[in-house]
């Protein structure tokens, strides 16, 4: 995983910054509603900061290209992502009947710390990606390198960590 192990610039941090928080706020109305109605927002905007680090670093993938990768590392992150916010807003709902409604308040606190959280280690893995100067052969390996950058940022093993040898 050396080749990707590089400090991202200021001009990409900021952009990752300004997304994550973003989302953050989406999180935290989006989180007393239920889980995944932000999902929605979300996509889009990982599309978006997919295509403005892709741009920073020089890559000269065109936008389809960059949208397409963006969403299907979205669908294949989806399901931990997904299971974590119905996790999160689950046990708020059913605190919620012993606190008298508060924990709903920490459950879309939850939910937009989830949501900086999954969006700061995705705009970290596109941009260690791009900056690496990785060549592409196939939107399907790209897909399974972010998959497995992002799961490194949290220690988590997938199977596709062998391709960041």
């Amino acid at each position: 995983m050396s080749k990707f192990i590089v400090e991202i610039p200021n001009e990409m941090t900021t952009v990752i910054n300004g997304c994550a928080a973003s989302l953050g706020g989406v999180g935290a109305f989006s989180g007393m509603i239920g889980a995944g109605t932000d999902l929605g927002i979300i996509g889009p905007v990982w599309v978006g900061m997919t295509i403005s680090l892709a741009n920073k670093a020089g890559s000269d993938l065109s936008e389809q290209a960059l949208q397409k990768i963006a969403i299907a590392v979205f669908t294949g992150a989806g399901s931990f992502i997904a299971g974590a916010k119905i996790a999160s807003a689950g046990l708020g709902w059913i605190a919620a009947v012993f606190t008298g409604g508060l924990s709903l308040a920490a459950s879309a606190a939850a939910n937009a710390a989830l949501n900086v959280a999954f969006t700061r280690s995705y705009g970290r893995a596109v941009a260690r990606f791009f900056l690496a100067k990785e060549p592409i052969s196939s939107t399907e390996i790209v897909v399974k390198m972010l998959i497995a950058l992002l799961g490194a940022d949290y220690g988590i093993k997938t199977s596709h960590d062998h391709l960041l040898c």
